[in-house]
């Protein structure tokens, strides 16, 4: 059986990594990766912090006993969130 995510945290998501962008352009941003991952993700637990980790991206899964599977489900949302960036349109920092 397939392991299934059961939380995503992403840490960083302050306006000091986020180039010229101000608190509110920030708080906009965590509000809308927050929108695309739950829709992406469907029922999976957030977790949004503007403290800087070692690791940006925390995925933790029901069962870990399959590291392989663990690592591509790593890769996968890492990847969603890297891609999230090039996507967003930031319509609210106008």
């Amino acid at each position: 059986m397939a392991n299934q995510i059961t939380k995503i945290t992403l840490n960083g998501l302050n306006c000091c990594n986020m180039g010229d962008a101000t608190e509110a352009d920030a708080a906009g941003y965590r509000e809308w990766i927050a929108k695309e991952l739950e829709a992406e993700y469907p029922g999976v637990e957030l977790e949004l912090n503007e403290e800087d980790s070692t690791l940006s991206v925390v995925v933790e899964f029901d069962e870990e006993d399959d590291w392989q599977e663990a690592r591509y489900h790593q890769e996968d949302v890492q990847h969603f969130c890297e891609s999230a960036w090039e996507r967003c349109n930031w319509e609210w920092a106008q």
